[in-house]
């Protein structure tokens, strides 16, 4: 987000009639003005990170317990199952990209990273079309996950 951007948004939200009642026209005037700023908005990379201190494996041992099951057996059985919920998605790229990493963490609970970088700037706009193709969105994101690598 730029200070432009940020203030685009302001009015916007600041024509919007007190009531929230907007005529067609009102209505697509303003779809056209959502559409100018997520023109402006460029995502270049973010990261979300989960590093563990004993959390994660705590949660395991209790609901293994709970389940009757041993930490070794029951881990085994979420990564058994993990394609089929990542499959649910209905993006297939994703299983290749999710599973691995997850799986790893299971069975070492150390850390969690979810980054997307694009291989440059890329609007918001054009994400948001690229959304219509997951697989495409995933490799226009530049989408990552990595599990138990060192901070950076």
């Amino acid at each position: 987000f730029t200070p432009e951007v940020l203030e685009q948004i302001y009015a916007m939200q600041s024509e919007m009639p007190a009531d929230g009642e907007m005529t067609e026209e009102q209505a697509q005037a303003q779809m056209m003005q959502g559409m100018a700023v997520m023109q402006g908005v460029s995502i270049v990379g973010a990261a979300v990170r989960y590093d563990d201190a004993s959390l994660a494996g705590r949660l395991l041992d209790f609901f293994a317990e709970q389940s009757g099951a041993d930490r070794a057996s029951f881990v085994e059985g979420l990564k058994a199952t993990l394609p089929a919920v990542v499959a649910q998605s209905g993006i297939p790229a994703l299983t290749d990209i999710v599973v691995p990493p997850v799986s790893a963490f299971l069975d070492n609970p150390e850390s969690l990273e979810v980054a997307i970088a694009p291989p440059s700037p890329t609007s918001a706009l054009v994400l948001m079309a690229a959304a219509a193709n997951p697989a495409g969105l995933i490799t226009a994101l530049g989408l990552v996950v990595e599990a138990n690598t060192p901070a950076e």
